[in-house]
């Protein structure tokens, strides 16, 4: 079954492009009610080349806590930005998701910067 998901995720993005959608996107869910998709990038690699209608390809949502070294993203991106003649668009979330937090939690902001690239 999500065999058949991940290729029915990669028709849908195709044919937005083909409809001439601005961009597409893809996220980075582990096992839960929002997705199998536990990696982003080899989607957005795989758009790459099948989406040649230039739409932005979106990548919303590299956990970097969960790679080492968190600079292997950057690589990743850097290729896939090759691949797709510069039309990649990253994103990366802040924090957990809510359902994650226990209830009775309060929120402690993060001044926490992880630079991954140089300027």
């Amino acid at each position: 079954m999500v065999r058949q998901y991940y290729k029915w995720s990669l028709d849908e993005l195709e044919l937005a492009d083909r409809l001439g959608f601005d961009g597409v996107g893809v996220n980075e869910h582990h096992q839960n009610g929002y997705g199998f998709m536990a990696s982003p990038n080899i989607m957005a690699a795989a758009l790459a080349r099948r989406t040649p209608n230039n739409s932005a390809i979106c990548v919303l949502g590299n956990t970097l806590a969960l790679y080492s070294p968190a600079t292997r993203v950057a690589e990743e991106f850097a290729m896939i930005d090759c691949l797709s003649d510069g039309r990649l668009i990253a994103g990366f979330p802040v924090g957990l998701p809510r359902a994650r937090v226990p209830s009775d939690a309060s929120p402690q902001p993060s001044n926490t910067v992880c630079r991954i690239a140089p300027r």
